[in-house]
């Protein structure tokens, strides 16, 4: 009986599935990238690309030197080599220049070769987690080769289901990436992971997944970076398996960091037309004190851009070496007790480090409670000094020994008197834009049964924009961050509950349209046990 259950079972999935594989190859195609839910790397690729110094030709070349290198790249064990060293010591770079090298490589002897790469960014939650690396690399792989592996990726998803979570689902990611990888026409698959110590949830079963996958046929290589965390040197430091310390190699990476230097000092010298004398000991200061760090670097000079010539070797001078010194310098600098507009950058940093995301320009006075024109955003992120970038109308930490320095180090004291009370400011305003915002069929849908997929961008941006959308998604977290963290808080219960009364079917709305239903649906447990409510309390 049960065998027959099965049976019929597996036929009417099988009967399903042929029904997809059968429609239009262009919407299945677009079907089967839409259940994925994946990111595109080649997009966040081509961010860090524009956001970074261009590459000097030759400054990275002597990793593939390297013997560690060499011995992964020409034999087929060892199957996997780590790149890791200190914060700013251009492991992104080095991660970028080498798919250049690998890309170049196997277009000669080895034309079915492919080298797919995911960039880790812990600031930013499509890319902080080792489910998207995954649906990432498996994306890429995908759209390399899609004749063959379309019609395997949609049975896969099929068989994995949607209802997959931690552990489980990276288990069942890895397993689909490892049998499209198996399956493709390509005798090598190169899978490179940058930063991985950025990767903020169910790395401890990446990790795992990744050094199991020995295993499996060698036409699977991986190459994966990070810093020196101890976490990943468990798992990745072996006797039989080849690592490169940039720290060991610290020849190497000085010589890379004078070539970059001579660089930056030509462009400041070009620019603000600085004499020989102040060129030289501009180049001297700055390779006496870099310490290998190309972060520090880019950091300084960024500071002497803002200054005229006359006063550059006064304010280089006052840069001590090493990243933190020097966030300590430039947060002293926009937060002195006189400085002009030191509320307002502060305000700035401490939204930017609490937001959940990377955020548009058009949320930063909205979601800061600034009384300035949205039209100004650029120049307040811009008068934060060196802390902040903006790329693709998004504001991003500079790098994240950046948001570390705000979250964990001596830049935390910028909340004052604790971040909590931050959160919960932040909690507030959300709750107070979606008010004036949010209404029934906000985006104006012709019928009740529409979908979310009906809706353009543009359509969403113009009814919901980009502040409400974040107002909608993350309230209740920040209202959980700011009870959780500290028992001196406490939530404003009436604020929570007349909005919940008044706007909680059209939050909800809005949550579909933003595609964040499950999660804020997931919110709501956590609203039950803020808020001390009674059991007959109606919502």
């Amino acid at each position: 009986m049960d065998k027959g259950v099965n049976k019929r079972q597996r036929n009417d999935e099988d009967g399903h599935y042929s029904s997809r594989a059968s429609q239009n190859p262009a919407t299945f195609y677009k079907e089967c990238l839409q259940d994925l839910d994946h990111t595109d790397p080649r997009v966040d690729k081509k961010r860090i690309e524009a956001s970074k110094d261009e590459l000097l030709e030759g400054s990275c070349s002597w990793v593939a030197h390297d013997a560690a290198f060499q011995s992964w790249w020409a034999q087929d064990n060892p199957q996997l080599l780590w790149i890791h060293g200190d914060a700013g010591k251009g492991k992104t770079m080095m991660m970028l220049a080498l798919y250049a090298e690998i890309s170049s490589r196997i277009k000669q002897p080895d034309p079915e070769a492919v080298v797919l790469y995911f960039f880790c960014q812990n600031t930013d939650p499509r890319l902080n987690n080792a489910a998207a690396v995954l649906r990432g690399l498996i994306f890429l792989l995908i759209v390399q080769d899609e004749h063959t592996l379309l019609s395997f990726l949609r049975k896969d998803l099929d068989e994995m289901g949607k209802a997959l979570d931690g552990p489980i689902l990276i288990h069942a990611l890895f397993r689909i990436l490892i049998d499209l990888s198996l399956k493709s026409r390509y005798s090598k698959v190169y899978l490179m992971i940058d930063a991985l110590d950025e990767c903020a949830s169910d790395l401890t079963t990446l990790l795992t997944e990744i050094t199991g996958s020995s295993c499996y046929p060698h036409k699977i290589k991986w190459l994966v970076t990070s810093r020196n965390e101890s976490q990943i040197q468990e798992y990745l430091s072996s006797d039989d398996r080849p690592c490169l310390s940039l720290e060991l190699n610290s020849d190497h990476v000085s010589r890379a960091v004078e070539t970059y230097i001579d660089a930056k000092v030509t462009e400041l010298a070009r620019k603000k037309r600085y004499q020989p004398r102040l060129t030289s000991m501009v180049k001297e200061y700055l390779s006496s004190k870099a310490d290998g760090t190309f972060l520090w670097v880019s950091l300084v000079c960024k500071e002497l851009m803002r200054v005229p010539a006359l006063d550059a070797e006064k304010k280089l001078r006052k840069f001590p070496p090493g990243l933190v010194p020097v966030y300590e310098r430039i947060l002293a600098q926009l937060s002195a007790p006189g400085v002009e507009d030191r509320q307002r950058h502060l305000s700035v940093l401490r939204l930017v480090t609490l937001a959940f995301r990377p955020l548009h320009l058009n949320d930063i006075v909205p979601l800061g409670g600034m009384l300035y024109d949205p039209e100004y955003s650029q120049d307040l992120v811009e008068s934060c000094g060196s802390f902040l970038t903006i790329r693709d109308g998004k504001v991003y930490f500079v790098h994240q020994s950046a948001a570390d320095f705000f979250k964990t180090g001596k830049g935390s004291e910028i909340f004052s008197p604790g971040e909590s009370d931050e959160h919960l400011l932040l909690a507030y305003r959300c709750l107070q834009l979606m008010s004036s915002a949010l209404r029934r069929n906000v985006c104006k849908l012709p019928r009740p049964d529409a979908s979310s997929k009906d809706i353009t961008e543009e359509q969403l941006e113009k009814h919901l924009p980009t502040s409400i959308q974040y107002s909608v998604q993350y309230w209740v977290k920040h209202l959980y961050r700011g009870q959780a963290s500290s028992e001196r808080c406490s939530i404003d219960e009436a604020k929570v509950v007349n909005f919940l009364r008044s706007i909680f079917l059209c939050w909800l709305e809005a949550s579909s349209l933003i595609q964040c239903i499950a999660d804020n649906i997931y919110d709501i447990a956590n609203l039950q046990v803020l808020l001390s409510v009674s059991r007959n309390e109606q919502f």
